[in-house]
């Protein structure tokens, strides 16, 4: 629960660096909105210098972005962040 609040603390204060402290160098994200942000179909970004760039594009694209945390669900090495924006 702790994580979730963090990362929810963190996209709400539009900190970059805070941000990005929760993705390994290795990052690959696929993304619906990558698609239309970085205008590829594939949606995929690799690497936490080309996540940089996304969320930097996305963070101006979306200025009021905001999230609220509703649930959090976990595996054995996974966790989900049920949040609405």
């Amino acid at each position: 629960m702790a994580f979730a609040e963090d990362w929810i603390r963190t996209w709400n204060s539009h900190d970059l660096d805070a941000i990005l402290s929760h993705y390994s160098e290795d990052i690959v994200l696929i993304s619906p909105i990558a698609t239309r942000i970085l205008n590829d179909p594939s949606g995929k970004v690799s690497g936490k210098t080309a996540l940089r760039a996304y969320f930097q594009k996305g963070l101006a694209f979306y200025p009021d972005l905001k999230f609220e945390l509703i649930d959090v669900m976990w595996g054995i090495s996974s966790i989900v962040l049920y949040y609405i924006n």
